[in-house]
């Protein structure tokens, strides 16, 4: 009898790392479409703790998120009482996260830090799950029964983590994105302002409910229409001006007041502020806040008509250390000389034709209006544009408003 013996431990072993190496690929071939279709966190970490239970028989996995100072329970496989809220400071699962470190403790029944009953487990192995730099939860898995878990197992769940964690950052910006656009909804469907929301060429993409009542056109009415085409062409110029710089400016959010038309065919005043969000997330577009000024622009217009056929100038100044001349109605042309223009392009004009010997008082006067809010009220002497003196009475009234 012939008794042939050949040593294949070699073999054996190179044996053992092909099926190490196969379930690894079995694994990730698994976790990968199974998590890449999920858009809820909780449920990637359910499907991946499902894709480890069917290739290598774990009995004990468990997923955690981090909610506070605690590392909170989302799904486990194979426990009776699993640990459902762990503080941070407290556990090799606090440990591996704290550290954001993947850990792998070969004797769990000799490490300082492990929680709880360890009866009957052998090993556990920690991966912290991270998004951006984060990090936001953790897998555990436990051997029982003996049976060691190694750095090539570690070696796999590293990997594995990698697939979850990009699903879990997909699945993070979703959550972001979907709060944003419910915000936003939510804000845009309860104001008093018209919302629209336009492509970088004007095409209208959203309408509040605003415009029922601003413009008489229903949401959906606009949609698809160019917002310019409704602009009254007399103000076309400037609002495209105004688009064009927000445009290519996202810093900036231009304003112009123009008419635009109803859907009765009458003309409009609004006034507009645009933000460009074109590369925001759950927006996606040009944003412009609108409201209706018409009763504004006709009170402006009865204001206007009144001060300039009341025999006496008009005049807004604003508030510095000498006031300086914002409007002067066209009375000024036929008591001083002056026009408007002139007025207002220099403001402090009215400053330089006072004269000399009624100066320092009239700015003293000025000046204590200025800081007490009280009445200006005095008569001095101004020079015509021909030269000629003219005696003028002043009275003005400080408003401190916008």
């Amino acid at each position: 009898m012939s008794i042939t013996v050949r040593n294949v431990t070699r073999r054996s072993g190179s044996e053992e790392k092909l099926r190490s190496q196969s379930r690894e690929l079995v694994l990730l071939h698994r976790v990968r479409p199974a998590v890449a279709r999920e858009l809820e966190v909780p449920n990637v970490l359910r499907r991946a703790l499902e894709a480890v239970a069917e290739t290598y028989g774990h009995t004990r996995l468990g997923a955690y998120l981090i909610e506070g100072e605690d590392l909170v329970l989302q799904h486990q496989v194979g426990y009776q009482e699993a640990p459902g809220r762990i503080p941070l400071t407290k556990g090799v699962r606090a440990r591996a996260f704290r550290a954001r470190r993947p850990l792998l403790v070969d004797d769990v029944s000799a490490d300082p830090d492990s929680l709880g009953s360890t009866r009957g487990v052998t090993s556990q192995i920690c991966v912290p799950l991270c998004d951006e730099g984060e990090a936001v939860g953790l897998l555990s898995v436990e051997s029982v029964d003996g049976v060691k878990l190694t750095e090539n197992d570690l070696r796999v769940m590293v990997a594995m983590s990698e697939l979850v964690e990009l699903a879990i950052s997909r699945a993070r910006l979703y959550a972001r994105v979907r709060y944003s656009e419910e915000r936003y909804r939510a804000l845009t469907q309860n104001s008093s302002d018209l919302v629209t929301v336009m492509e970088t060429g004007g095409i209208v993409r959203y309408q509040s409910p605003a415009i029922v009542r601003m413009l008489g056109y229903s949401t959906e009415e606009l949609l698809g229409k160019n917002a310019f085409d409704y602009v009254h062409p007399d103000d076309l110029q400037k609002v495209r001006i105004a688009y064009e710089e927000g445009l290519k400016d996202p810093g900036l959010q231009p304003s112009a007041e123009y008419r635009f038309r109803h859907k009765d065919g009458s003309w409009r005043w609004l006034e507009s502020v645009g933000t460009n969000l074109i590369h925001e997330p759950g927006v996606g577009g040009y944003v412009v806040n609108t409201r209706d000024i018409t009763r504004r622009k006709d009170a402006e217009k009865r204001y206007r008509m009144l001060v300039e056929r009341i025999p006496a100038i008009t005049y807004i100044r604003e508030i510095r250390h000498n006031s300086e001349s914002v409007y002067v109605s066209p009375q000024v042309m036929d008591i001083m000389g002056y026009s408007p223009e002139e007025c207002t392009s220099t403001p402090d004009l009215w400053i330089r034709i006072l004269h000399p010997d009624d100066r320092e008082a009239v700015l003293a006067e000025d000046l204590r209006t200025n800081e007490t809010g009280e009445p200006f009220v005095m008569e001095y002497r101004q020079f015509a544009r021909d030269g000629h003196l003219v005696w003028i009475r002043d009275e003005a009234t400080l408003i401190r408003d916008e």
